[in-house]
């Protein structure tokens, strides 16, 4: 593919005059019809890799499909496509009847290039009445996007997807290309096993984030601690992630009690209500998004905190959380470096207070709070330390003690 061509609709559809590492590749493996398996972080510019190449006139003629587990991801990403001037639509259960006739019009004419549904739409209730339409329209690639939900050993496991292989068998000839910003080298063979995906280009990107910053404190007092994080970022857009569907709503009724912009997000709410309240979040009008994990991470164009307001099920879950969002707005010394002192606090006391106290010093609240931390590691060993002392002083005493006592009159 000529270069220019390509530079040329990047920026005239997104607006950049370079591409990001392993893009260039990962799109020349899509127009030649290569599989392949792409691991790329959230901001690494993954979705550009199976936008970009619709727009390409290619030998296989048809649509690129896009495979996408989340409602809310498909949602943000068609309205940018589209208001970008990208051909885009997305097959959904949140569509209302006009919406969808609008959208099967525009691929009965050929007028849509990328296509996004839920593997559902795709291998559940009605799926063979679906493959015989796309069949008809015409597929020039298959894009599985959060492909790790593909594999048993994957974070975010979906039976459905397991079912993806049959469009192998049902699509011969057509290229299929799996996307993931999280895979672990067994995630990652059980994807190319599963999709049956041969000779694929495999293009695996860096993990190194230096925009995020990893903080877990105990849960003590909830609300004051969201109220406390609030006042540090006034006026910013967050999210806040709750397990529970009530525990959504309640959040956000008390925000809102407390004069923020907050709206609730989860699978509980009518399709109507979470496309209303997306749409506002995502245009500014409200700066809180109270959810669950129904509301996709890596949602472009905002700056995102995440809040685990409950007890995380694993570590694990926790660091694909983090991993999958977005663009964090939490500032501060990063995570690492943060146990780093505090383990050099405990380790080495003396050190401990003096690096403590001068980080008790800065005008920055996170950090302030760090050296507190410092410091309560280093009066924790020196407390360990006394205590041990007093304890072999004891045990000194009792030793020398007199083992008879002599009793008078005895």
């Amino acid at each position: 593919m000529n270069e220019s061509v390509l530079c040329d609709l990047l920026a005239r559809y997104w607006g950049y005059r370079d591409f990001l590492p392993l893009q260039r590749e990962a799109i020349e493996a899509v127009l030649a019809g290569r599989d392949s398996m792409v691991v790329l972080p959230t901001g690494g510019g993954k979705s550009l890799c199976f936008q970009l190449p619709a727009l390409v006139d290619r030998p296989r003629k048809g649509i690129g499909l896009v495979i996408s587990p989340l409602i809310a991801l498909m949602k943000d990403q068609v309205d940018g496509l589209v208001a970008s001037g990208v051909p885009a639509a997305a097959l959904n259960s949140s569509l209302i009847p006009d919406e969808r006739d609008r959208v099967l019009a525009d691929l009965d004419a050929g007028a849509c290039r990328l296509l996004y549904v839920s593997p559902e739409r795709l291998v559940g209730e009605g799926g063979d009445r679906f493959r015989t339409q796309l069949r008809r329209w015409g597929v020039g690639f298959i894009a599985v996007d959060e492909a790790h939900c593909i594999s048993q050993w994957g974070h975010d496991f979906r039976p459905e997807y397991r079912q993806l292989a049959l469009l192998r068998a049902e699509f011969p000839g057509v290229a299929l290309h799996a996307f993931t910003a999280t895979a672990t080298v067994r995630v990652r063979q059980d994807i190319i096993a599963q999709l049956t995906l041969q000779d694929p280009a495999v293009l695996i990107g860096s993990f190194d984030r230096p925009n995020l910053v990893y903080r877990v404190l105990p849960r003590t007092s909830l609300k004051d601690q969201i109220v406390k994080i609030l006042k540090r970022h006034p006026n910013e857009a967050g999210i806040i992630y709750c397990i529970s569907r009530r525990e959504v709503e309640a959040t956000a009724e008390w925000l809102n009690g407390l004069g923020h912009r907050a709206l609730p997000y989860h699978a509980g709410l009518a399709d109507g209500a979470r496309r209303k309240n997306q749409e506002a979040f995502l245009d500014e009008r409200v700066d809180i998004m109270v959810a669950t994990v129904a509301f996709g991470m890596g949602i472009a164009g905002i700056l995102v905190g995440i809040g685990q307001t409950q007890r995380v099920k694993l570590v694990r879950d926790a660091i694909e959380d983090v991993r999958f969002g977005g663009r964090p707005t939490v500032v501060g010394i990063p995570s690492w470096t943060a146990a780093g002192l505090i383990i050099a606090g405990f380790v080495v006391p003396p050190l401990g207070i003096i690096v403590g106290i001068i980080l008790k010093l800065s005008k920055d609240p996170d950090t302030r709070d760090l050296g507190t931390r410092v410091l309560m590691a280093g009066g924790a060993a020196i407390a360990l330390f006394v205590v041990n002392e007093l304890w072999g002083m004891a045990a000194q005493l009792k030793e020398v003690a007199p083992k008879d006592r002599v009793v008078p009159g005895g």
